[in-house]
């Protein structure tokens, strides 16, 4: 059924709410203008979760979710939704947003959470890796791929056949996609029991469209980052580098702040080699469960919120050449006004063409709640 079609939520300028419905917004000190946006709490729309996936297609402004936890009750999700008119457009400070469950054709992937999604943008297609099935619980490592994905109603859901050995089961991890490659690359995560992992994956031919996709480990050179679960990581498709930034081990004892550059990362033109990045001495607190975004035309790498030791981090900062191939990448914290409480576990989006970050649910100010709001960052990238 798609019963539920038609949700809308309006987004206004300075909205406020008895639920704290708060923004990210304005830049201080970086920008000469701007507007907060925040959503208008949706009680018809996703429940709220964390440790979903999200992808974005800039064409038609949709933000696309699947999957997740509703960690205080130990939830699992398999739904997918559409959040149409996303994100504001051509400088507007309001969006009708409107969210649509879909139904797929297909048997829909088992629920889910702390898995990763990519998305090929020029032939629709979604496709899902790993992540948890419940907590505690096992993790699996199958491979799920969504035709039609940005369709009306959405296309079809395939258990993706591939050939190569593939990555161990895991959650928390990290992919990327090389949209010219056609490459996904997974580093990091959890085994589910009681280690963290570092090793890198390619999946060739990811989108699986006429070709079966391939499943190869890279043995990048270098010395690798220590092992670790909930991390970020960006993809630099000019220069074939991924970009790895904070996480912690399976304990959550240790917790990193630290960044590395995995070069030729898709496997293709030389040896991939690990480099740690050094960013000078101002930077973002250790952390992990934060989002991230890449703004690949000026090299600008952006990170919001995460938690370490049980505190959340509301705090936004980009990391200046963030690649690591021209000149010494640096931190510069932004200030957005109004604020929002610490959110990590969230899903997040950026649109390159309006300089947008949206992020999605994800836990908000204590550890017993999760949140079913999209919030948006303008001017995300610190210039105008």
């Amino acid at each position: 059924m798609r019963g539920l079609d038609t949700r809308k939520a309006q987004v206004t300028a300075g909205w406020s709410s008895p639920w704290r419905v708060v923004a990210l917004g304005v830049l201080a000190g970086l920008l000469t203008s701007g507007t907060a946006m925040a959503q208008m709490w949706n009680r018809l729309g996703p429940g709220t979760r964390d440790y979903a996936s999200a992808v974005y297609d800039q064409s038609t402004n949709r933000f696309i979710i699947f999957g997740g936890q509703h960690s205080p009750k130990l939830i699992n999700f398999n739904d997918l939704w559409y959040a149409d008119n996303a994100l504001p457009q051509a400088g507007g400070s309001s969006v009708n947003l409107s969210w649509q469950m879909e139904a797929p054709r297909g048997f829909r992937p088992p629920e889910r959470y702390g898995h990763s999604a990519i998305y090929d943008a020029t032939n629709k297609r979604m496709v899902v890796f790993g992540g948890g099935t419940g907590f505690p619980g096992s993790c699996v490592n199958d491979l799920w791929l969504l035709t039609g994905a940005n369709s009306n109603p959405a296309g079809q859901w395939f258990n993706q056949a591939f050939t190569g050995t593939a990555p161990s089961a895991r959650r928390f991890h990290t992919a990327v996609y090389d949209a010219t490659g056609n490459r996904m690359i997974v580093f990091g995560g959890s085994d589910c029991v009681s280690s963290a992992l570092n090793d890198v994956w390619v999946l060739t031919n990811a989108n699986a469209n006429g070709v079966t996709p391939v499943w190869t480990q890279l043995n990048p050179g270098g010395t690798p980052p220590p092992v670790r679960m909930l991390s970020s990581a960006v993809y630099d498709p000019g220069s074939n580098t991924m970009v790895v930034y904070g996480g912690t081990d399976a304990t959550t004892t240790t917790i990193y702040s630290d960044v590395w550059a995995l070069s030729n990362a898709n496997g293709v033109g030389g040896t991939p080699v690990w480099t740690q990045l050094s960013t000078g001495k101002t930077g973002p607190k250790a952390r992990f469960g934060h989002v991230a975004a890449y703004d690949s035309t000026n090299n600008r790498m952006m990170v919001f919120g995460g938690v370490a030791k049980g505190a959340p981090f509301s705090d936004s900062w980009v990391l200046t050449g963030a690649n690591g191939k021209a000149g010494a990448p640096a931190w510069v914290q932004v200030t957005p006004t109004p604020t929002i409480g610490g959110k990590r576990f969230g899903a997040a989006i950026y649109d390159p063409g309006t300089n947008q970050l949206g992020v999605f649910g994800g836990a908000s100010n204590s550890i017993s709640s999760t949140d079913d709001h999209i919030s948006i960052l303008t001017h995300a990238n610190g210039l105008q």
